[in-house]
Order: structure tokens, then C-alpha cells, then sequence
């Protein structure tokens, strides 16, 4: 009898699924499929690469995470992830100022299955005239958390609002509740800079942090003639 075929490991959903996010219903994503065993006919063995050793475990491969851009053709899928990712809805005027913010807004991809998204905005303090960016929506879905992609997101905004000297931080609102994104931003090197009552207004509990991020500038020649002169 022939030995059967090896299968490959599917994406999310279904087997050569579409490029989109993975469906989900009630809030709950949909995982990764199985990869079948191979199975080997009895009394025959495989034949192995030239220096591999059969006693040594055989090392998988790194999960490839990217981001990608956001425009109109993808702007749905976006919409899709964050109905899924997050308990509050966002406007036609959200969507509408992502597609205009460039770098600072992105498309987390995990194996080529969108799995996340970072969106933020550029605000003007209206005391200070301080140019700041703020995080609006930054998450991925729950069975490829802690995986490195909101990592990835977060350290690409650090790295682009870097490149703006005239952004003076970056600042966010976390849930007071939301131990796990305190964390993942106090390793970032956010700190709490206030709490405010009753921010949110249709869940409990309505108080957030506002956790903010000092940016360090490296000083460019033309930075430097503009203060020469």
C-alpha cells in the first residue's frame, strides 16, 4: 500500500484560504489548521540530507511577520479585524484618516494571513502647540498573540515617529483593567502620565491610563543649520 500523501499545513480557515482576515463569530477568531504527520512504509526508511543527523530534532522554521500598507482596496479587512479585536466601534471618519497617515498606520501579516493592524494619528496639543502621535487602535488577533506581532507594529511606530522631529511623543489610552497592555507598553518605555474618569463611555470600567512615550530625536545636518541660522 502506498504511503499517503503528505498533507500541507493550512492557513487560517480553510486550506488555500483568501488573502483577508480569518472569519470569526461572537468575538472568537478562528486558529491555524493542523499539519498531518507523514507516515513512512513499514520496514523502509527516509533518506536523509546530506549532513542532517536523525537523532538531532529537526529546527522549524521562523513564522514570517510583516506589515503591509492600507488603502482602499484593504480598508474593509480592517474594518473586519477590529469589530473581532476590540468592544468599541469605529467611525467612517477613523477609516477615513488612516488611509491619509501613511507609515503610521499598517497591516499585520502572519504567514501572509492579515492577523492585526496598528492605526494612529497626528495630534497638536492645544496648550503646548506640541506635536504628538497618538495610538488609536493597535491589537491582532487572540490565537497569534504573544508571537511577536505586536512587536512588530509597535517597534515600526517607534521607528517611523523617530524620523519626525517635530513629533514630541507618543501617547495612548489603555483600559485600567487592561494589565497585559500596561505591560506590553511599560516595557516599550510608556509611562503613566494620568488617569482619567470615565473616558470610555459604553464599557466598564470607563477609566484609562494615558500612558506616553518621550521621543529622543537624533539631530540631523539639517537640523543643524536651521538652528544656525
Amino acid at each position: 500500500m502506498n504511503p499517503p500523501k503528505r498533507q500541507r499545513r493550512g492557513d487560517a480557515g480553510s486550506p488555500g484560504a483568501d488573502k483577508g482576515p480569518p472569519r470569526a463569530s461572537a468575538g472568537q477568531a478562528q486558529g491555524t489548521g493542523a499539519a498531518c504527520a507523514e507516515e513512512s512504509q513499514p520496514g523502509t526508511k527516509r533518506a536523509l540530507p546530506p549532513g542532517e543527523d536523525a537523532t538531532m530534532p529537526t529546527a522549524r522554521k521562523p513564522a514570517r511577520i510583516a506589515l503591509g500598507g492600507l488603502t482602499h482596496h484593504n480598508v474593509k479587512q480592517l474594518k473586519l479585524l477590529n469589530t473581532t479585536i476590540f468592544p468599541v466601534s469605529y467611525t467612517e471618519k477613523f477609516y477615513k484618516t488612516v488611509l491619509e497617515v501613511g507609515e503610521f498606520a499598517k497591516l499585520a501579516y502572519y504567514e501572509d494571513v492579515i492577523v492585526g493592524s496598528v492605526c494612529c494619528r497626528v495630534d497638536t496639543d492645544a496648550e503646548t502647540s506640541e506635536r504628538k502621535l497618538y495610538i488609536m487602535t493597535l491589537g491582532c488577533l487572540a490565537p497569534y498573540r504573544r508571537m511577536g506581532v505586536g512587536s512588530k507594529m509597535l517597534e515600526h511606530i517607534l521607528e517611523e515617529a523617530a524620523k519626525d522631529a517635530t513629533l514630541a511623543c507618543i501617547y495612548l489610552h489603555v483600559q485600567i483593567n487592561n494589565d497585559s497592555a500596561k505591560a506590553f507598553y511599560d516595557r516599550a518605555g510608556f509611562n503613566v502620565k494620568e488617569t482619567i474618569a470615565g473616558y470610555y463611555q459604553k464599557i466598564e470600567p470607563a477609566d484609562a491610563y494615558v500612558l506616553e512615550k518621550k521621543l529622543e530625536h537624533k539631530a540631523t545636518e539639517a537640523t543643524e543649520e536651521a538652528k544656525a541660522e
